[in-house]
């Protein structure tokens, strides 16, 4: 059986747009892959608990992604969920020092929008960003870089170890014990 790739979202830290762009994006990816394809990828779609999924479950429906294929889980067993994902998707010039960290801690390479802050933190070595001025622009960006990052599994492979490094020397604390098998 194949491995799943997972793709995790920190939705408490997006607007209630950004998140609908999220789902778009993953559904178009979604969509332009085979059923045996389909079958590996899982959205780990995260939050606090607190956060109203009412919204997010009418987009689910409207872009016509299979619940199957989506995790919702929250802080409680978050640990858990990185170790399952491959790439966080965070579509914003927001918060991104509060979900950077938190995937390059587990190994997890980050799609983001370009800021000027940003490349402190993401560069071509652990992750993507995108320097989009529409809506329509950031969601085909995050499908083509989803669909790309699914079939190389060598570019992936190069930016977990960056992401990885990239925690190590930005936020170091030793941590390679707790790394991934690779």
């Amino acid at each position: 059986m194949l491995e799943k790739f997972g793709v995790i979202v920190f939705s408490e830290y997006l607007t209630q747009t950004e998140r609908e762009m999220t789902i778009r994006a993953f559904s178009d990816f979604y969509h332009n892959i085979t059923p045996k394809h389909q079958k590996r990828v899982v959205l780990h779609w995260h939050s606090k608990g607190d956060t109203d999924l009412s919204g997010i479950k009418k987009a689910i429906i409207m872009f016509e992604v299979p619940i199957r294929n989506i995790q919702f889980s929250t802080t409680e067993n978050r640990s858990e969920v990185m170790k399952e994902a491959k790439i966080c998707i965070h579509p914003s010039r927001k918060y991104f020092t509060n979900v950077i960290p938190k995937s390059l801690s587990f190994g997890i390479p980050v799609i983001t929008l370009e800021d000027f802050f940003v490349g402190d933190y993401v560069n071509q070595s652990c992750g993507i960003t995108i320097n989009c001025e529409s809506n329509e622009q950031i969601i085909n960006e995050l499908t083509y870089y989803l669909d790309m990052l699914y079939f190389d599994n060598e570019v992936l492979k190069v930016l977990e170890k960056g992401a990885y490094d990239q925690y190590e020397k930005k936020f170091g604390w030793g941590l390679k014990q707790f790394r991934k098998n690779n």
